[in-house]
């Protein structure tokens, strides 16, 4: 798979912004959306061990799939 991951961090917030080819985004949102799921668990564990927020974006050429947004535990 052709993939590339950009990672900003602004304001508190890290973003990583997974692209991928169009033909590939199936494979990595995966079946009824399991890998992105996945991913998303594990996000969810760093954002609040660490105590941050954290986004994920998946983009091809031609759109953007905001998928997994996480935000600093509230105490």
């Amino acid at each position: 798979m052709g993939e590339c991951i950009e990672t900003t961090k602004e304001n508190g917030l890290t973003r990583y912004q997974l692209h991928v080819k169009e033909n590939e985004v199936g494979q990595v949102i995966g079946k009824q959306g399991r890998t992105a799921r996945a991913l998303r668990t594990i996000l969810a564990a760093i954002a609040i061990k660490e105590r941050r927020r954290i986004e994920l974006d998946i983009a091809t050429s031609s759109a953007q799939f905001p998928a997994l947004q996480f935000q600093e535990a509230q105490k």
